[in-house]
């Protein structure tokens, strides 16, 4: 969503706004991104570098989904670029749910 009011925000040249949206954005992306990279980890056994790699595509694809709905509209590719941000959206959801349920800190 914060992706989507930042591109609309540069659209209508309302740099300051945009800026504002565009960072709370990469706050909670960054976040996300060591749920995300930690759930695929501990679910597929996978590298540290290849569940970050994928991790990082799934936020990039959010991104990139949300400013081709506001810039691109033109493109013809809005039902495809819809399904896939259902699908990234939906599984980056349950890693990052299963990074909650799962992750166990160290005992103290």
């Amino acid at each position: 969503g914060l992706s989507n009011v930042g591109g609309s925000l540069l659209k209508a040249e309302q740099y300051g706004l945009a800026t504002f949206a565009l960072t709370l954005m990469g706050c909670v992306l960054a976040v996300s991104l060591n749920h995300l990279a930690w759930g695929v980890e501990d679910i597929t056994r996978s590298p540290v570098w290849a569940s970050w790699s994928l991790a990082v595509a799934f936020d990039c694809c959010i991104v990139l989904g949300e400013l081709t709905h506001v810039h691109a509209e033109e493109a013809g590719v809005g039902g495809v670029v819809t399904c896939i941000m259902i699908c990234v959206v939906c599984v980056s959801m349950f890693l990052n749910c299963w990074a909650f349920l799962r992750h166990k800190t160290p005992q103290q």
